[in-house]
């Protein structure tokens, strides 16, 4: 588009409404595409359809978004003669063959009135939609957070009621033969019962092996230690 403007690219006035930018870049992006005349096409012709796409693709860039636009039209306004105010070119306006098979794909698409939130080929939204791709991408980013802030809890859970644990009465740990009366035990956390040596800080001793119902010996305490079912009576060593 040298010396010209982005609305001459287009073909169309400065004053024209939208619907009928859309309109000019539909069409030009429809006659333009080199897929569209064919192997009777030059080299030279191909390479001439997709420079001027790719500044029909760029126009449509600009003059397709309000905002782009308005900027746009500013700059026209307050230009010197030095130049002609250039946007910065959207993804893939350029002549690769993705940006032209886009500008064909969004020319093909009828015109349904507007509204309709489908995307014209450089992905700005139709009419008062938008295109749905960036909310696709957040809604499954808010999913993965959701799961992770589950999964995050439920480890809290787990190792609260771990520690939570840790001061009740410890599982039945040792079996008959360790439990003999004599032996000494230390209950540690987790909870979880050892064997230890008598001397040992905190060693219970165990007293007396007794079945349900039955009386521990007094100045001792009733625990379950033992696989067997079975009680013990035990006493603190220091």
């Amino acid at each position: 588009m040298p010396g010209g403007t982005h609305y001459d690219a287009l073909g169309v006035p400065r004053d024209a409404d939208r619907a009928r930018i859309r309109g000019a870049y539909r069409d030009l992006a429809r006659r333009l595409h080199p897929d569209t005349a064919g192997p009777s096409l030059s080299a030279e012709g191909r390479l001439a359809a997709e420079r001027r796409l790719g500044e029909v693709n760029q126009a449509w860039w600009v003059l397709g978004d309000p905002v782009r636009r308005r900027r746009y039209d500013e700059a026209l306004r307050g230009r010197s003669t030095a130049g002609t105010p250039r946007s910065a070119p959207p993804p893939g306006a350029g002549t690769g063959r993705d940006a032209r098979d886009g500008a064909l794909r969004a020319a093909a698409h009828r015109d349904d009135g507007g509204g309709d939130g489908h995307r014209d080929g450089d992905g700005s939204g139709d009419g008062d939609g938008s295109g749905d791709g960036g909310g696709i991408g957040r809604s499954m980013h808010a999913a993965r957070l959701w799961w992770v802030l589950v999964l995050a809890v439920l480890a809290a859970i787990f190792v609260v009621t771990a520690y939570a644990g840790g001061g009740g009465e410890p599982r039945p740990a040792l079996s008959p033969s360790q439990a003999n009366v004599g032996r000494c035990v230390a209950v540690r956390p987790g909870p979880s019962t050892t064997v230890v040596g008598c001397g040992e800080t905190g060693a219970l001793r165990i007293v007396a092996r007794i079945t349900e119902g039955q009386r521990c010996p007094g100045g001792t305490e009733v625990r379950r230690l033992a696989t067997d079912g079975r009680l013990e009576c035990v006493a603190r060593t220091g």
